[in-house]
């Protein structure tokens, strides 16, 4: 049973200000019947990034310790989460039995705990951006979440609508804001039909690549595997030149199926379907797009190190068991 969330910083913070908005997640969870702890660096605010590497290591660690939560979430992304890695103690991550959860810089953390301790670790929500939501997390992304963090698979379903406002949080609650429900673009699309089972691993496309090839994230970890990536804002010329990066590294030789999130910021289906067919012209992996995970609201959890099983065709499956 899920008794809590440990809520850390590990790459950058907003927490303090935003006192109304964190206020209204801690009573969301407490509604659900989930305690919250904030570790004692998590609001700290250095430069882009929260506290100290020290700092942040500490956090991680004592919410390890924390017997009255199981969950250690992010607080937001932000910055140099990859400053961690090499100060990590990943024998204690290994023998505890937290899960942790978080998207965008998080990636590197996610990955890293995977590859040294083969732990599955969540790419989901964090905590002031979706936990914090207001009114209250959209339902499709709680839902998710949860449905994870009480049962050991998952059948995704997908939304029928997609948000795209973006409204400052500091003046949500004083309009009352609205936002509005896009219902045009929310369908999943097959680019490459088929279908695979395998080892699912991913996170966001930029962080991958600044620890790609280091011994947090060998470029074997990826053979065998359903890969998915995720992003924020990049154009489709920067979504090319991000995978040529991953091709010239080797990554999508030996992966069993791909999965794409929704993050080219002109969101023009028609010119991502051309790429992925261009790009992928020669490989026969199953290809899934449009998907909402990451930087997307409604988002979908992952749960990295999980066994998925995707269908491309007439009908779309994606289902992930752990």
């Amino acid at each position: 049973m899920i008794r809590g969330f440990s809520i850390i910083s590990p790459a950058s913070s907003y927490l303090i200000d935003y006192p109304n908005r964190v206020e209204r997640g801690c009573k969301f969870l407490n509604k659900c019947g989930y305690n919250v702890n904030f570790e004692k660096n998590a609001s700290k605010k250095m430069l882009y990034y929260s506290g100290t590497a020290d700092e942040r290591v500490e956090d991680i660690n004592n919410a390890l310790e924390n017997e009255n939560t199981d969950i250690i979430m992010a607080s937001i992304g932000g910055y140099n989460s990859n400053q961690l890695l090499d100060k990590l103690d990943y024998e204690k991550i290994s023998e505890s039995n937290k899960i942790f959860c978080g998207y965008s810089d998080i990636t590197c953390l996610l990955l890293a705990i995977y590859v040294k301790t083969k732990k599955i670790v969540f790419h989901g929500p964090t905590f002031l951006p979706e936990i914090c939501e207001y009114p209250q997390p959209y339902e499709y992304t709680w839902n998710c979440l949860n449905e994870l963090l009480n049962n050991s698979c998952i059948d995704y379903k997908v939304p029928n609508y997609e948000i795209k406002e973006f409204i400052d949080w500091k003046q949500e609650e004083i309009n009352l804001v609205v936002k509005q429900k896009d219902y045009n673009n929310c369908a999943w699309k097959v680019n490459k039909r088929g279908k695979t089972k395998a080892e699912i691993i991913g996170g966001n496309l930029s962080s991958i690549l600044t620890i790609l090839g280091t011994e947090y994230l060998p470029i074997e970890v990826f053979d065998n595997k359903i890969l998915f990536l995720e992003d924020v804002n990049i154009s489709i010329g920067e979504f090319d030149s991000l995978m040529q990066a991953l091709r010239l590294r080797g990554i999508f030789k030996n992966i069993k199926g791909l999965i794409i999130g929704k993050f080219v910021e002109d969101d023009n289906n028609i010119i991502i379907n051309y790429f992925l067919n261009e790009f992928f012209k020669e490989e026969k992996f199953p290809i899934l797009y449009n998907v909402d995970l990451g930087h997307t609201n409604p988002k979908i959890t992952i749960p990295i190190g999980a066994i998925a099983e995707i269908e491309c065709g007439e009908n779309i499956r994606f289902r992930v068991e752990f």
